[in-house]
């Protein structure tokens, strides 16, 4: 599959002063997240951002090996208290909740979308519509 050549589409994902995007995902790490299946994507991207993954689940490992083996900067945190996570919504630009809605047939908001607002400010979240990630 091709590379995602955002400049070329006329999309930069550096902020002011050349600081990169930072992307946050914070909650359970199991199939049904959809994380993984992002990371997976994020290795078709070139344009350069950050990523901190923090929680736990069956998919801990996986993830941890992922970020380590990622050509981006990807940060594997597992597990953090409030205050580790507070400050990594405020570092961060963009919150992701990449649910896999396939895996939901009762639909999902979890209660991390409120506190991404808040924090983070952008949220990015699964389309039900499609069923993939917008």
């Amino acid at each position: 599959m091709a590379s995602a050549n955002l400049k070329s589409a006329g999309i930069d994902l550096m902020i002011s002063n050349n600081t990169p995007l930072k992307l946050l995902y914070a909650g359970g790490l199991d199939e049904s997240k959809g994380i993984e299946r992002f990371m997976e994507a994020t290795e078709r991207v070139d344009a350069p951002f950050e990523i901190h993954i923090c929680g736990k689940g069956t998919l801990a490992e996986t993830l941890k090996a992922m970020c380590d083996a990622s050509r981006h900067d990807a940060v594997f945190h597992g597990l953090v208290d409030r205050d580790q996570l507070v400050e990594l919504q405020t570092i961060c630009h963009v919150g992701l909740n990449p649910h896999r809605i396939d895996l939901h047939s009762g639909g999902a908001w979890p209660f991390k979308v409120v506190e991404y607002l808040a924090g983070c400010g952008t949220v990015f979240c699964s389309q039900r519509d499609r069923k993939s990630v917008v």
